[in-house]
């Protein structure tokens, strides 16, 4: 629900003229509505409209977006075409059943896809990279075993953002060691069948909070985890 903060939030940094202009903005209702079309009226359609400066926002991977907001957010794609041809939109996505493409509206190009393999094999790929740091720093020998990767990739799901995440989770994860962050996550997900970043997610918040030292830490992430 944040993406077109988070774009405006970059515009902002590299383009002077669209920071100046967004200045007021921020403080709207719209602005701050949770609704991802006011989002895209408030924060970019409304200053690029009034910008004649060349400006192109990349969007990637757009089908791990959210599937609960994807559709509201596919709309304020499509609406893209009615700003100034200086501002270009490229999106990145795999094809999906709820991700239709308006040939009249939008500039497709569509790569060849060889299967879901593809994808498996460069998540595999991406956590061997990581594991094989690891086990090398620590001198680990038998480390990973295969069947702890195979099922890494299974809770991946093609998941290229679940992922990146675990991978950080792994490697910068606060408390014991990346074995034991390794078993835990595994264990999670056995016999799981819900949104696989969400669990993710829970478990790297539970291994922060249980590995806090000091009172105000343990009271600083509590802060945190309310407000979410």
């Amino acid at each position: 629900r944040l993406i077109w903060h988070t774009i405006a939030y970059q515009l902002a940094l590299s383009c002077p003229a669209y920071r100046n202009l967004i200045k007021g903005e921020v403080l709207t209702t719209h602005a701050k509505d949770p609704d991802v079309e006011n989002q895209f009226e408030a924060l970019i359609k409304k200053p690029l409209s009034q910008l004649n400066t060349p400006i192109v926002v990349v969007i990637d991977a757009l089908d791990e977006c959210d599937y609960d907001t994807r559709e509201d957010f596919l709309r304020t794609i499509a609406d893209w075409r009615s700003l100034p041809s200086v501002c270009r939109l490229i999106v990145a996505s795999r094809r999906l059943e709820d991700i239709e493409v308006d040939p009249n509206s939008i500039y497709c190009i569509e790569l060849t896809w060889r299967g879901d393999q593809d994808a498996a094999q460069d998540i595999r790929s991406l956590f061997a990279v990581t594991l094989d740091a690891i086990k090398q720093r620590e001198n680990w020998e038998g480390w990973p075993e295969d069947e702890e990767i195979n099922e890494l990739v299974n809770c991946a799901s093609e998941s290229f953002l679940w992922a990146s995440t675990f991978n950080a989770f792994l490697v910068d994860g606060r408390g014991g060691d990346p074995r034991s962050r390794l078993a835990d996550v595994l264990r999670d997900f056995r016999d799981y069948r819900g949104d696989p970043i969400h669990l993710l997610c829970a478990r790297i918040l539970f291994h922060a909070h249980s590995h806090k030292e000091t009172d105000d830490e343990r009271d600083t992430m509590l802060f945190v985890l309310a407000f979410l």
